[in-house]
C-alpha cells in the first residue's frame, strides 16, 4: 500500500493531534498550496469534501474550494532512480504542476518539496500504485525531480495548471458555506453523510465533535477527553446548503 508522509488537515492519531494542539494553532497542510490525493478521497463512506475539482474531468468545485484548470498536454516518463523530468516552458497564468505518480517497484519516492510516498511489496507483487500531488510553480521552473530509494521505478504524468480558490457561497440566512480552505473556515462545511449524500454540518457542531474547540492546558486532560470519548460514536446532522434542510449524519468516531 501506499503510505504518504505528509501533514494532514486532520491527524491520523487523535492521541497525537490532541497533546500537540495544548494551547497552539495546528498548521493544515492545506494552508500551504499542496494537495495530496490518493486513490478515493472519501474514508470509510464519509467524510469531509475536498476544494479541487478537474476542470477538464468536468468535477464540481465546491464553493471555497480550489478550482483547477489544467493548462498543457500531460508529460509522462518512466524512470528508475533519483531522476528529472523535463515538462517544457511554463505558459503564462500557469500557478502549479500537477503530478501523478506510479510506483512500479518497492521503494519511496520524494516529491520535490520533501513529501514522500513508500511502496511495499510485503504482501505479494508490487501493483500500480498512484499517488496525485500539486505543488507550486517556482519561478523559472520547468521540470519535476523525484528523488528516490535505490532501485525504485516510477512513472510520472505532470502538467501545469492554474490553480485558484474560489470563494463561499452564502445561503440566505446569511451562513457562508463550502470548503475548508486557506481563509479559514465556512458557518457550513461541505462533507458527504453516512447515507452518500452530500451536504454540509455547522462548523460549530464539527469542532465539538472532534475536539478542536476545546481548549486542553495539560497532556493529561487531552488524554482523559479522549478515553471518555474512546468507542462512541459522535452523529452530526447534514443539511442542505440552507443549513436548515437535514438530509443525514456525519459521523465522528471515537
Amino acid at each position: 500500500m501506499n503510505h504518504p508522509e505528509l501533514s494532514p488537515r486532520f491527524s491520523a492519531s487523535l492521541r497525537a493531534a490532541l497533546i500537540n494542539r495544548i494551547d497552539t494553532e495546528m498548521a493544515p497542510a492545506a494552508r500551504r498550496r499542496r494537495t495530496l490525493w490518493i486513490g478515493v478521497a472519501i474514508v470509510g463512506g464519509i467524510g469531509l469534501l475536498g476544494g479541487a475539482g478537474v476542470a477538464t474531468a468536468a468535477i464540481l468545485t465546491q464553493p471555497g474550494g480550489t478550482q483547477i484548470v489544467e493548462l498543457t498536454s500531460p508529460v509522462t516518463a518512466t524512470r528508475t532512480g533519483t531522476a528529472t523530468v523535463e515538462l517544457g516552458h511554463a505558459p503564462s497564468g500557469a500557478t502549479n504542476i500537477r503530478i501523478s505518480l506510479v510506483c512500479l517497484s518497492a521503494g519511496t519516492l520524494t516529491f520535490p518539496d520533501g513529501a514522500r510516498v513508500s511502496c511495499d511489496d510485503a504482501t505479494g507483487p508490487v501493483r500500480l500504485r498512484t499517488t496525485g500531488y500539486s505543488i507550486p510553480l517556482a519561478a523559472n521552473q520547468h521540470s519535476v525531480t523525484i528523488t528516490t530509494s535505490p532501485g525504485a521505478t516510477w512513472t510520472l504524468t505532470a502538467t501545469y495548471a492554474n490553480e485558484y480558490i474560489t470563494a463561499w457561497a452564502t445561503n440566505p440566512r446569511g451562513y457562508t458555506y463550502g470548503s475548508i480552505n486557506t481563509n479559514g473556515t465556512p458557518d457550513l462545511i461541505a462533507v458527504i453523510a453516512t447515507n452518500g449524500k452530500q451536504g454540509y454540518v455547522f462548523a460549530t457542531a464539527l469542532a465539538h465533535a472532534d475536539g478542536s474547540d476545546q481548549h486542553f492546558t495539560s497532556p493529561d486532560q487531552a488524554l482523559k477527553w479522549q478515553r471518555d470519548r474512546q468507542g462512541k460514536t459522535i452523529s452530526i446532522p447534514v443539511y442542505l446548503s440552507d443549513g436548515t434542510t437535514p438530509i443525514g449524519t456525519f459521523e465522528i468516531s471515537g
